[in-house]
């Protein structure tokens, strides 16, 4: 036992300097998705990593968007929470493009029915722009993909496709 602690204290060591960079961002968003009208929200990441990769967390909160998918029209809020990950070419540059993936899990109230959350996935690219550690602007668009059902009780279910394309641009401070 104190072997295989030894083990990962030893990998762990060795692996914490390519995840010492970090970083933080706030950005404005913007997401239409299939089944509501487009809605404009706020955003925040916390990422870790290091020059060409970097695993992130996002949450990014829209307003509320109507829906006339049957059998009721209602006004649906979505709160994509993400996890996911970024590979950043020109490691060092000030123009930097990326791509990336991951997991979104999607905080959904609605005004009239009732919905669970529900989990997708992403996809985005974007850039960052600016030195390799400070105050930076970037821009993204993301695609994301999620299916909501929203219970109306006696009236019934709708199926919504939470899926759609985004875009945010913010500012972010490297450390």
């Amino acid at each position: 036992m104190r072997r295989m602690l030894m083990v990962v204290g030893c990998v762990c060591a060795l692996a914490a300097p390519a995840w010492a960079g970090g970083d933080v961002a706030v950005f404005g968003a913007y997401g239409e998705t299939v089944d509501t009208n487009a809605s404009l929200g706020l955003g925040a990441r916390v990422s870790i990593g290091g020059e060409s990769v970097k695993v992130d967390l996002t949450s990014t909160w829209f307003r509320q968007a109507s829906t006339t998918a049957p059998p009721v029209a209602d006004e649906v809020t979505l709160t994509p929470v993400e996890l996911g990950g970024r590979y950043l070419f020109a490691p060092g540059g000030e123009f930097r493009p990326y791509v990336g993936a991951g997991l979104s899990y999607f905080l959904v109230t609605t005004r009239v029915g009732e919905s669970d959350d529900e989990l997708g996935f992403y996809v985005n690219g974007g850039f960052v722009l600016g030195p390799a550690r400070g105050a930076r602007v970037f821009g993204e668009v993301i695609y994301r993909s999620a299916d909501i059902t929203v219970d109306y009780g006696p009236a019934g279910k709708a199926d919504l496709d939470a899926g759609g394309l985004g875009a945010a641009v913010g500012l972010s401070f490297s450390f």
